[in-house]
């Protein structure tokens, strides 16, 4: 799922839900702009946020989703803000 600028989410009781349908989620899966990965440049990153809102990002050389990232807690409180209220 694609989250777009006009929709935000709300986490309740371990689940996100999507408030313009009610929707409840185990995680949210958007894009970020954000350095994620050591040598990386700023570029857009496939991220997870996990229902207890920890931050994924998708590491294409060893394609899976990974929480070792080099994001910092205030990069992780960025994105989750402009996701998640």
């Amino acid at each position: 799922m694609k989250n777009n600028t006009s929709t935000k989410f709300t986490f309740d009781q371990g689940f996100i839900q999507n408030d313009a349908t009610g929707d409840f989620l185990y995680h949210l899966e958007t894009t970020a702009r954000c350095r994620a990965f050591t040598g990386d440049k700023i570029r857009e990153h496939k991220i997870i946020i996990s229902a207890d809102k920890t931050v994924w990002a998708w590491d294409s050389t060893a394609e899976h989703f990974t929480t070792c990232h080099r994001l910092s807690r205030a990069t992780q409180r960025r994105i989750i803000g402009e996701n998640v209220k």
